[in-house]
């Protein structure tokens, strides 16, 4: 998805798609493709694909400014376990939490992203207030990783929780750790000035480029 930047005062903030513009893929074997838009600002590959351990570079020109950026895609990390259990407040308030359990691998450098999306029968209530939930192996390098997620008062049994184990890059995991402090930071009396968060793009664009591998895993809560 390719947008432009909105004024951040302004009430109604909109980011509208950027059309024509020329956008490349190219991956460390030589492969390249052009890519095609298929609805305003969307963009999507005709021939080249994913693959692990391939590292991939992009070039958009817009408007008349170039951008490039580079990512790998890691090693594809399964979650090993993922289960749910009751919970109840000592307020008599009752809900779920949610367990997942994967392993990192032995070598040093891996970063994940966990996304918990919950399809309610009753509610559009959710899982717990954090926005954006990214790891990184500093401290737990080779461990069995366990994360409990709690599920709002709100999801019931029947209701079906999908979790996904995204492997990412050094660069995906700064821009969501940088952009996670930001948002924090807006609520508190002391907060900085806004700010942008980390990218991988040159040419003075804000978001990111990234490629990653991602495990998927469903339950239905009992």
């Amino acid at each position: 998805m390719l947008s432009s930047t909105g004024n951040y005062f302004e009430p109604s903030l909109s980011f509208p798609p950027v059309s024509g513009a020329r956008i490349i893929i190219k991956d460390d074997l030589g492969h390249r493709d052009t890519l095609t838009e298929t609805v305003a600002g969307t963009y999507e590959t005709t021939s080249l694909h994913g693959a692990v351990g391939r590292t991939y570079s992009l070039d958009v020109i817009a408007n008349g400014i170039e951008y490039t950026a580079i990512s790998s895609i890691p090693k594809k990390v399964k979650i090993d376990s993922l289960y749910a259990t009751p919970r109840r407040t000592s307020g008599g308030e009752t809900g779920y939490d949610i367990w997942v359990m994967f392993k990192d691998p032995p070598e040093l450098g891996n970063y994940y992203r966990l996304n918990v999306n919950v399809t309610s029968l009753v509610s559009q209530d959710s899982v717990d207030g954090r926005r954006y939930r990214i790891y990184s192996d500093k401290l737990t390098n080779g461990n069995e990783i366990t994360e409990r997620v709690r599920a709002g008062r709100l999801v019931v049994s029947g209701d079906t929780v999908t979790v996904e184990l995204l492997s990412i890059d050094k660069a995906m995991y700064e821009y969501f750790s940088t952009l996670r402090d930001v948002l924090s930071s807006d609520r508190a009396a002391t907060s900085l000035s806004p700010a942008n968060p980390n990218t991988n793009l040159d040419g003075g664009a804000l978001g990111y480029f990234a490629a990653w591998t991602i495990d998927r895993r469903t339950i239905i809560l009992h």
